[in-house]
């Protein structure tokens, strides 16, 4: 069917292979700034748990200490961390208590 067609090829995944690496980039950056303090904060404690520097049960302490140190370009600081999609992964907010 033409209309299906037409929103596959208007997808975020078709998107992305359609556009250069820095502009995944820019995209990502521009998603992060646009979060507010505290998403900015979970995001970043989210990092961190799968990182290990924190298990799922330390969620409230991560997010504390990441809201403290969030003074600065969170998007630089997620996207210079190494394999930041895994760690996010890793840190799958399904093992943390809300």
């Amino acid at each position: 069917d033409a209309e299906q067609v037409t929103e596959d090829a208007n997808s975020e995944a078709a998107l992305l292979q359609e556009t250069p690496d820095d502009m995944t980039e820019a995209s990502l950056r521009q998603f992060i700034d646009e979060l507010n303090e505290d998403e900015q904060a979970s995001l970043i404690a989210l990092a961190w748990t799968g990182r290990g520097d924190y298990g799922p049960e330390d969620w409230d302490e991560a997010r504390s200490l990441a809201a403290e140190r969030n003074q600065s370009d969170t998007a630089s600081y997620l996207i210079e961390m190494e394999m930041l999609g895994d760690l996010l992964a890793e840190g799958s907010i399904e093992d943390v208590e809300r």
